[in-house]
């Protein structure tokens, strides 16, 4: 509903503006991470980066984790989802890295799974407005079953230092090409 009052310029550089806020929390919790390391901070428990093998293993921040703390992260990952056509996975995965703690490969296995829920909710709310073009979205979703096939076989052979330079670099292309884009709308 907040979308359709919104002029295209403004939810462009919105956009960017969220997907820039995502690198700096990602970079945050690396800043943070060091800053322990080096003992100039003590990390609470919940910042204590959890070594996970597989989606199976269940770490010590993943028991811990207050389930308000996961609802709101979600309730915003959904509220950005139906505002700007995310799944929600760019807001959840540096927010679990941040507040639960969670490695960047365990965030988007996780995230992963709620970002069913959330585009079935976003895409019943725009169909509902008539706002879904169906050839299109089915196309690009077409591609999209194929690329996360291939995604989810490459994730374990990368490291989570590559994972988070791709993550990050796909976010700032993104972010500069929304950037353009609102400048040219309000021309």
């Amino acid at each position: 509903m907040v979308g359709r009052s919104l002029p295209d310029s403004t939810l462009a550089l919105g956009f960017a503006t969220l997907l820039l806020t995502t690198t700096y929390l990602m970079d945050l919790r690396q800043r943070l991470k060091q800053r322990t390391e080096k003992g100039e901070l003590v990390e609470p428990k919940e910042l204590v980066e959890p070594e996970l093998a597989s989606a199976k293993e269940v770490s010590a921040a993943e028991k811990k984790a207050p389930l308000p703390s996961i609802a709101g992260i979600g309730l915003l990952a959904g509220g950005l989802s139906g505002l700007f056509g995310v799944g929600g996975g760019v807001v959840m995965v540096p927010l679990q890295m941040l507040f639960l703690g969670e490695s960047i490969k365990a965030a988007v296995r996780t995230s992963l799974g709620a970002i069913v829920a959330i585009a079935i909710s976003g895409l019943a709310q725009h169909t509902w407005n008539g706002n879904v073009l169906w050839i299109p979205g089915l196309c690009l979703g077409l591609g999209g079953i194929i690329g996360a096939q291939a995604g989810t076989r490459l994730l374990p052979r990368l490291p989570d230092r590559t994972v988070n330079f791709l993550f990050k670099f796909l976010l700032f292309a993104l972010a500069a090409y929304m950037i353009v884009r609102g400048i040219q709308g309000w021309r």
